[in-house]
């Protein structure tokens, strides 16, 4: 393990020998800042870089609830740099999403190295304030297989995170102070998400989408059997209430309704359809969702918000800033509820 304390012995290691790069530490303590120095001090060497964005709370380049990827041939703004690829994770927090953003930091990964990239940053997300929060982080270590491991710290809350590294031969470890011009973003968040979501869906229309078309990811909806119709009857007399939907997936009956149940409906159901469980849904309980839009080789289009689930047609409308859904194959559900304009922000 070769130790750095000061960032020109770690600028001048990267510009002989390049790798992967992962930047670690708290919100606010310049992480960000730092990235943007590596990459204007090294592309004027004509090293080619390649910038991750892996921020999800607050990234710079794409947008809320995205992981995103710029090859860097010359040196940057990061505010003003434009992403060449996204992936969608659609929350705004780590927390339960360490798996899905792990594999979508390795395939950026594998993308700048296919373009030939000398130098990979990855600006991680900066969230510790949770207790699986430090795991995460070394989760994402053990994975991503990196050359250098960055550390910036206010006090010593990123030693913790990579005391079980310090002793490996094959990583390169900067331990690095926090930049005292760093600004703490906390207050200015509610604000940048907004803003971020007005960018998003600024120029957006409404598309129909056709369910029997797409496959749906990260929900029930979609994926189970769909009963026939003349259940629907039994259903609706059941619960005293219209049965928009209903689905079976293995021993878990999914229905779409506005009926209000007691235990009497639901053992009357589990014992009509031999389900040991049922989740009841209102019609409008995937409104405002915020979703990820794919093509069928899982490569992101865009985003959208679904604005209403069409039952009777098998069709939903979701607004986008796409010009057209016909490439859309996959609607990957994130965890996030908003309106256009950003003044409702919901983490389900």
């Amino acid at each position: 393990m070769i130790l750095f304390r000061e960032k020109k012995e770690l600028t001048e290691s990267l510009r002989r020998e390049g790798g992967v790069v992962l930047v670690l530490g708290d919100k606010g303590t310049g992480k960000t800042t730092l990235c943007e120095e590596i990459i204007n001090y090294l592309t004027p060497f004509g090293i080619k870089c390649g910038y991750i964005d892996a921020n999800i709370s607050d990234n710079t380049i794409a947008g809320v609830g995205l992981l995103a990827m710029s090859v860097c041939t010359s040196p940057i703004d990061i505010k003003t740099l434009q992403p060449t690829e996204e992936y969608f994770i659609g929350s705004m927090t780590g927390r339960g999403h360490g798996i899905d953003i792990i594999f979508g930091i390795s395939q950026m990964i594998r993308s700048a190295k296919k373009q030939n990239c000398q130098v990979i940053l990855v600006d991680t997300q900066g969230e510790y304030d949770f207790p699986n929060s430090v795991i995460l982080t070394q989760n994402e270590i053990e994975a991503l297989y990196p050359n250098y491991l960055i550390g910036i710290q206010a006090s010593h809350e990123i030693e913790f995170a990579l005391c079980p590294f310090l002793k490996r031969n094959n990583l390169k470890i900067a331990i690095l102070e926090k930049d005292p011009k760093a600004v703490n973003k906390h207050n200015l968040l509610e604000f940048g998400k907004k803003m971020s979501f007005n960018k998003l869906f600024k120029n957006s229309q409404t598309h129909l989408i056709m369910m029997s078309e797409v496959s749906f990811l990260n929900t029930w909806l979609g994926n189970g059997r769909q009963l026939k119709w003349q259940y629907f009857h039994t259903l609706s007399n059941i619960l005293k209430a219209e049965v928009l939907h209903v689905e079976i997936a293995y021993k878990t009956l999914f229905i779409f309704s506005n009926a209000v149940v007691n235990d009497t409906k639901i053992s009357e159901i589990k014992e009509f359809l031999h389900v040991e469980n049922i989740v009841i849904q209102s019609p409008e309980a995937y409104n405002n969702l915020y979703v990820g839009l794919r093509n069928s080789e899982k490569k992101h289009l865009g985003v959208g918000l679904i604005q209403n689930i069409l039952f009777k047609h098998n069709s939903m409308m979701i607004k986008s800033n796409i010009v057209s859904v016909e490439p859309v194959k996959e609607i990957k559900f994130g965890f996030i509820k908003t309106t256009p304009t950003g003044d409702f922000i919901t983490q389900l």
